[in-house]
């Protein structure tokens, strides 16, 4: 960016200060003139632990001729920059609010017009979206997320500085890394159930609350930190900022020093106690997808209308749909919807067999997929319980079947009494894919009796190797011309009655386990390959007799292996610091989560770790000497900070270094440290008002906290 307008000007405190404006296409630099104070910089004051303290410049020009400003108004947020030097130093930098433009119609010139200039503020407006505008689906580090934020915010920092005290165990974490480093995070966590993003701010936001993290801008450098950090004066990680390339440890001076020797500027100021907190609630959402995945053919599921060479009256065949992806060559797959009589002669309702459509063929060359759906949900790492056989987790697979012996299952006659008729195997494909969408692993079951998860060699499956059954409860009755629902079990015929192989139907809908250490994206796929026989002899129906199989109403779902959905309710912390007070401290409410101690492997919002052959849960993490999830540790930072009473105050002091992420003293009138909550720095007066609160570092302990 180049330089549009410039001011310098001297404060009292004899420091040359130069205010910038720039954008794009600006190619020649106005020196303007300022107002009394040109330039003053709000630390907005917040409540302690507010995980992102945004600032807010107010710069005051001078306007020499009528609306000589205007060309700073426009509707791009990220139009115009804005610079501050300190003694050539960059101070700050912030995007201008352009939009807000104002002056007063009546001045004469020369006459002040007000602009504002903010930071993370911009945040607000830029949702989580990549450069082409849509949304993230992968898994990455929490600092890939942080750093597709910044890259949003697009300001040109000078560093980024990391202080965290939280500790995941069980993680190899180098001495250049940070937990933000090691943890994962799935993209779809940051979308809602509509696919719309949440801001950058909620992205960053929902990464460092968790933690007890906060960020702010401090000399052109973005510094993360806990009170930890600050309180203990512990070194923290410096990287590039366009980079994020590690350069070394640092240990940053938060000690801005005693107000008595740094000198008071006016007699204005306050001095009170913070105010104490009663109940405190923290709530984890799993913030779980919809846990079954159905989807179906019907006339508002499918597009792309067109004519096969199959083609029937009274039929509509499409190419497309919203919900099942057809993997066929243009014009050999399709859906077809089949009505009970000519749609332009009809008014009102009619009967209608819809679904995929598939040839019968029980003796193909090459099996290969034709129909597919993917269930949302990543599937997080199963565990075996200890001394269990029984898989905790299962799939539950749910298909409708419809051999039809008409080319018209409606308005055509049907064949009655065919043998061989009594069941229907189909070779289907379900498997995992990785985050990247490399098939690991694929279910088979097509040795009967047995059931195995195969590794992917290479990423590649072998097709067909998921077998779903079809049948009535006595397989003497034909599955023809009817509605059937698959049976996924490994051998669904395995009771004898009267010598014949039955199918009881409460198997219908059983699961199919998830193998312990899996985890990935579940894929479902219909075949071309598919056999209907007498299960007692194994022979074959007449293959003429069949003219096409429709599969509809696909339902996957994750159960538990008594059949239930997992719970997606939130979890609830409840504590109470003082029930002596009247206010609760604020709600909590956190988008990333390690309370899923149960490991139910749905939700997208867990955090994750690397493990091999997928993710796995993180749900022990130590921080100041105590382990546990993230949730009650936070817990213990809050309480270490609000279960004792606070003094806090106001003063205008000198400008020196800049206070923020600073504490002070106030030696020997005050005896504590306290830590700097907002802050206005006025630079052509030399003076900062601040706003100063105690503090504490992560005193309190797991088993003193008092839960309801």
């Amino acid at each position: 960016m180049n330089v549009q307008y410039y001011n310098t000007f001297k404060g009292l405190d004899d420091v040359s200060n130069r205010i910038e404006i720039l954008n794009d296409s600006s190619t020649r630099a106005y020196e303007v003139k300022t107002t009394v104070p040109a330039f003053t910089l709000a630390y907005q004051e917040c409540k302690k632990l507010t995980p992102v303290r945004g600032t807010q410049a107010t710069i005051k020009l001078i306007s020499e001729s009528n609306f000589q400003f205007t060309d700073l108004h426009t509707d791009d947020m990220q139009g115009y920059q804005v610079r501050f030097y300190r003694n050539t130093e960059l101070y700050w930098i912030g995007w201008l609010d352009s939009e807000l433009y104002n002056e007063q119609l009546s001045s004469y010139p020369p006459y002040p017009v007000e602009f504002s200039a903010a930071d993370f503020n911009i945040w607000e407006r830029l949702k989580y979206r990549d450069a082409s505008d849509k949304m993230y689906i992968d898994i990455v580090p929490f600092i890939i997320h942080l750093k597709r934020c910044f890259d949003k915010l697009n300001l040109p920092f000078h560093k980024l500085y990391i202080g965290s005290t939280t500790v995941p165990n069980d993680i190899p974490m180098s001495a250049t890394e940070t937990p933000l480093h090691v943890l994962y995070m799935m993209s779809q966590n940051f979308y809602d159930e509509d696919k719309e993003p949440m801001t950058c701010r909620e992205v960053v936001e929902a990464i460092l609350q968790p933690f007890g993290l906060m960020m702010v801008q401090k000399d052109a450098n973005v510094y993360i930190y806990d009170y930890n950090t600050v309180k203990q004066g512990l070194p923290m990680k410096r990287y590039d900022f366009d980079t994020f390339s590690y350069e070394a440890d640092e240990v940053v001076n938060f000690n801005h020093g005693n107000l008595l020797e740094i000198g008071f500027v006016s007699t204005e100021g306050d001095y009170g106690f913070e105010e104490m907190a009663n109940n405190v609630t923290i709530t984890s959402s799993l913030y779980a997808n919809a846990l079954q995945l159905d989807a179906k053919v019907d006339e508002e599921s499918v597009t792309d209308s067109f004519k096969p060479n199959v083609a029937q009256l009274s039929a509509g065949y499409y190419k497309s749909s919203d919900q099942i992806e057809n993997l066929q060559s243009e014009g050999e797959g399709f859906f077809v919807i089949f009505y009970d009589r000519n749609l332009s002669s009809y008014i009102g309702e009619t009967d209608s067999i819809a679904g995929c459509f598939v040839d019968y063929t029980p003796d193909v060359s090459m099996v290969t997929p034709q129909f597919r759906v993917r269930y949302p949900n990543y599937v997080t790492k199963v565990e075996q319980p200890e001394g269990r056989r029984k898989s905790p987790f299962y799939v539950n697979l749910k298909i409708d079947a419809y051999p039809s012996t008409a080319d018209h299952p409606i308005l055509q006659e049907k064949k009655d009494g065919v043998n061989n008729s009594g069941v229907l195997k189909a070779f289907c494909n379900l498997y995992f894919v990785d985050e990247t969408g490399k098939a690991i692993a694929y279910y088979n079951n097509t040795n009967e009796g047995e059931h195995i998860w195969e590794t992917a060699l290479n990423g590649t499956i072998q097709q067909g190797k998921c077998v779903l059954w079809f049948s009535t409860d006595d397989t003497d009755n034909s599955i023809l011309d009817t509605w059937t629902t698959n049976a996924n079990k490994v051998r669904p015929m395995d009771k004898p009655i009267n010598n014949k192989l039955a199918l009881d139907s409460s198997l219908v809908g059983r699961g199919i386990f998830i193998r312990p250490g899996l985890s990935g994206y579940l894929v479902f796929e219909i075949t071309n390959k598919n056999l209907i026989l007498n299960p007692v002899s194994d022979k074959l129906v007449d293959v003429s007799k069949v003219k096409m199989i429709l599969y509809n109403n696909i339902n996957v779902v994750i159960v538990d292996s008594e059949g239930h959905e997992p719970s997606t309710d939130d979890y609830e912390f409840k504590s109470y610091v003082n029930k002596k007070v009247a206010n609760d401290f604020d709600d909590v409410t956190l988008k990333c989560i390690s309370a899923n101690e149960e490991k139910a492997p749905i939700g997208k919002a867990n955090i994750l770790k690397k493990v091999e052959g997928g993710f796995d849960f993180q749900t022990s993490f130590t921080r100041a000497g105590q382990t546990d999830i993230l949730e009650r540790l936070l817990m213990c930072t809050i309480h270490s900070n609000y279960s004792q009473k606070n003094e806090q105050f106001s003063s205008v002091i000198k400008i020196t270094d800049n206070p923020a992420l600073s504490y002070v003293t106030c030696n020997p009138i005050l005896r504590g440290q306290y830590l700097v909550t907002g802050c206005t720095l006025d630079f052509n007066a030399g003076k900062v008002k601040i706003s100063a609160v105690g503090y504490s570092d992560d005193i309190a302990k797991l088993s003193s906290i008092p839960y309801d």
